[in-house]
């Protein structure tokens, strides 16, 4: 798992890295990487969400664990869906370059405080920029460029660039910016703290008119209130490390 884990980081560095160059992302070399990572995912997809909630991201490395941390979990919730082989490759697809506008603004995302609204509504352009950039790669889908777009849209319409409502978002677009939401919540931020998995899911229940109910049902089903890789502490005092989900109960993991 912790190879696989690498080569998608240094994966989205290299895709970045064009992105940043102006230069057209290769789709091929994109679809046959997410074909072998949901072959694996299909066997080790606990292990790999372990390493996706494990403290890897450092300013360092911020966007490209937070893409690939992103890109586990959505499949995780697809295969929760029983979405087939097709639909699985799209949604990794998707989910692993929906981010790649960010490129054009990380200046002003790394910097170590609170942003000013200036600052803020230069960031909201990102989903803008990445449609751009992969409208001009080669071997993309349609959908793939609709997730960079609509990433940051919700259900309720709150959501930018252009406040789509259910029913104009995809579905994929839907998962995807959740599963931001989510992981963006489970790791430290210059303005904030990071939340335990479970605050992260009760953050995300108090605004769940954004985001489809199906889809949060998938995200907690599959990463559970305890997440795997969780230490916590149990009645009898004792600590102990979640090693895996209790898809019945969900606040009785192993």
């Amino acid at each position: 798992p912790e190879e696989l884990y690498q080569g998608l980081i240094a994966l989205i560095k290299d895709v970045l890295a064009k992105g940043a160059r102006h230069e057209p992302i290769e789709g091929k070399e994109i679809w046959a990487h997410t074909d072998r990572l949901v072959d694996q995912m299909s066997l080790m997809g606990d292990e790999l969400i372990e390493l996706a909630n494990g403290n890897r991201i450092t300013p360092d490395n911020y966007l490209y664990a937070h893409m690939a941390n992103v890109c586990i979990i959505s499949l995780k919730i697809g295969f929760r869906l029983d979405y087939n082989r097709s639909r699985l490759n799209e949604l990794g697809v998707s989910a692993l370059l929906y981010d790649i506008g960010m490129v054009k603004v990380m200046d002003i995302a790394q910097q170590p405080r609170r942003l000013s609204n200036e600052e803020y509504e230069a960031i909201k352009q990102h989903p803008m920029y990445g449609a751009e950039l992969l409208e001009n790669s080669r071997d993309l889908t349609r959908v793939v460029i609709y997730v960079a777009h609509e990433q940051h849209e919700r259900l309720d319409g709150s959501g930018y660039p252009m406040k789509l409502k259910d029913g104009k978002i995809n579905k994929y677009s839907q998962i995807v910016g959740l599963v931001d939401v989510y992981e963006a919540l489970t790791h430290p931020r210059p303005h904030r703290k990071k939340f335990l998995p479970h605050e992260a899911i009760k953050e995300i229940l108090k605004d769940k008119r954004k985001f489809e109910p199906l889809f949060i049902k998938g995200l907690i089903e599959e990463i559970g209130i305890y997440s795997v890789g969780t230490w916590v502490e149990l009645n009898t005092g004792e600590v102990g490390k979640v090693i895996k989900l209790n898809k019945a109960l969900l606040l009785q993991p192993t």
